[in-house]
């Protein structure tokens, strides 16, 4: 079975993997889950939205930009009303 924690995109700053982490991501008073990897660089969670159909993180904006996005898991494409 495949690690649902582990991006599929490697850092964009360092290419290290990148892991689910809760409290990566500091908004106001307290802090939002995020992938960040071993050299603490963190993937903003905007860019990362929850799949509908499976419940992992692990997407990106699909090919159509804006607020559509495809699951790296099962292939899922949606759209984040926003």
């Amino acid at each position: 079975m495949e690690n649902t924690l582990i991006r599929s995109e490697p850092c964009a700053t360092c290419g290290a993997p990148m892991l689910w982490t809760q409290n990566a991501w500091p908004v106001d008073s307290h802090s939002n889950a995020a992938y960040r990897c071993q050299n603490q660089h963190v993937a903003d969670p905007d860019t990362t939205r929850q799949c509908p159909k499976c419940g992992v993180h692990d997407t990106h904006r699909a090919a159509t930009g804006g607020n559509d996005f495809q699951c790296y898991r099962c292939s899922a494409t949606f759209t984040v009303a926003g």
